[in-house]
């Protein structure tokens, strides 16, 4: 009798829970928008205006359960706003909230100090014959 085997040395990675693909979820993401290109953050967030946690001006706040209303998710690519989908549907990584403010708020330094950088041009694949070597 014959079995087959795994023809790769390593063990297979555990696959995490599938997700729906209808369901967003809140959180924090890193995502590329071109094959080839650089990462960026990415998030899925829901933000209140009510009178409990906004106080009496209704100011603008992240949504918790004791909040009066139930606003709807919103996305955030890079800096700009997107549908949350465009996310949830693209092939992601989870990360951490810090990870998530370095990769945005060096994607803004990148486009305000050195425009030529991969990070300033997320869009773009990356060419290594024309960008600068980090070393």
């Amino acid at each position: 009798m014959v079995t087959e085997r795994r023809r790769s040395a390593v063990p297979a990675r555990p696959r995490g829970p599938a997700r729906t693909m209808n369901a967003p979820e809140i959180g924090f993401y890193r995502l590329r928008l071109t094959k080839g290109a650089v990462d960026v953050a990415a998030r899925i967030h829901r933000t209140c205006a009510c009178t409990v946690h906004g106080g009496e001006a209704n100011a603008e706040h992240a949504w918790r359960d004791g909040c009066d209303r139930f606003p709807p998710l919103r996305g955030e690519i890079d800096g700009q706003p997107c549908d949350p989908n465009r996310i949830w549907e693209s092939k992601f990584e989870r990360i951490p909230e810090a990870e998530f403010l370095f990769l945005r708020d060096d994607a803004k330094w990148c486009r305000d100090h050195a425009p030529e950088t991969p990070q300033a041009n997320p869009e773009k694949p990356i060419d290594l014959l024309t960008v600068e070597s980090p070393f």
